[in-house]
């Protein structure tokens, strides 16, 4: 009877061992893969404090490929505009660890910090400065 307890219980502990999920197997995506793919513009904060986006902001999009990020920013031309006009700029960028930096075709540089990356939600923060006063902002984007 002992033999027979030993041998389930060293039957048991292998199945056990050996059952794994499957996702064990797959290795953790860098966020260089999490990133590509199109993205859209939900929430702003300004220096912590929400920001409300109008019904043209809610439509932004970033799409990012191996090399490139577009952005597509919509906009009312002016007040009296009923429907969103937009504009896209196209940038080359890297990752370097949670850091994206892009060369806009403006020939300026932005450096963006990710505070989450997903394969839902990617959470940017970034500092812009003018006229001596720095401001913070945090976007989100959620995974189209």
């Amino acid at each position: 009877m002992k033999t027979l307890k030993l041998t389930l219980l060293t039957i048991i502990t292998a199945c056990l061992t050996f059952s794994c999920s499957s996702d064990d197997d797959s290795p953790t995506k860098s966020n260089a893969e999490l990133i590509i793919g199109t993205w859209k513009w939900t929430e702003e904060t300004e220096d912590g404090t929400n920001e409300v986006l109008d019904e043209c902001d809610l439509l932004d999009t970033l799409t990012f490929t191996d090399t490139q990020v577009s952005y597509v920013s919509h906009f009312k031309e002016n007040q009296n505009a009923t429907t969103c006009s937009s504009i896209t700029l196209n940038d080359i960028y890297s990752i370097n660890g949670n850091s994206i930096t892009s060369d806009v075709e403006l020939a300026d540089t932005n450096t963006y910090e990710i505070v989450t990356l997903n394969s839902t939600t990617l959470v940017l923060k970034f500092e812009e400065t003018f006229n001596n006063e720095t401001t913070v902002y945090t976007n989100t984007f959620v995974k189209q």
